[in-house]
């Protein structure tokens, strides 16, 4: 009886651990695809009425260090933060002190679509909706 107790115990312990490891490769996977290249905002809108417009010459470049320089034709404007959630497949990005339109990125994102190469997320702020799309450029 001992003996099957213990290699039930090793098994859950080690399932366990394989889920672990498992979350842990899924996670590095998303942190190589979002800080490898940069990115361009190619749809944003807000209340349906769009402005990509207004992010067209801004690049994206997201670092490891959970750092993003937002490029303004090809000079850092601002250097925000960003923090990716696997679990709820949300990713949270804050520009301190940002003007429009990066402003308009602040706060927390749920991911409604996701390739290697193009992000779809959305969020309500003040009972208003902004749906972005961004692909690597």
């Amino acid at each position: 009886m001992t003996y099957r107790f213990f290699v039930m115990a090793f098994i859950v312990l080690l399932s366990a651990g394989c889920q672990k490891t498992i979350q842990h490769a899924q996670e590095n996977a998303l942190i190589d695809a979002i800080t490898s290249g940069q990115w361009k905002m190619t749809s944003f809108t807000k209340n349906g009425k769009p402005v990509t417009t207004d992010f067209a010459p801004y690049l994206f470049d997201f670092q490891k260090n959970n750092t993003v320089d937002a490029y303004n034709n090809n000079t850092i404007e601002k250097t925000g933060f960003w923090q990716g959630d696997i679990t709820t497949q949300t990713i949270t990005s804050t520009f301190t002190n940002a003007g429009y339109p990066l402003e308009l990125l602040n706060g927390v994102w749920k991911i409604t679509k996701s390739t290697w190469t193009s992000v779809d997320a959305k969020q309500t702020v003040n009972n208003e909706l902004m749906v972005l799309r961004l692909d690597k450029q």
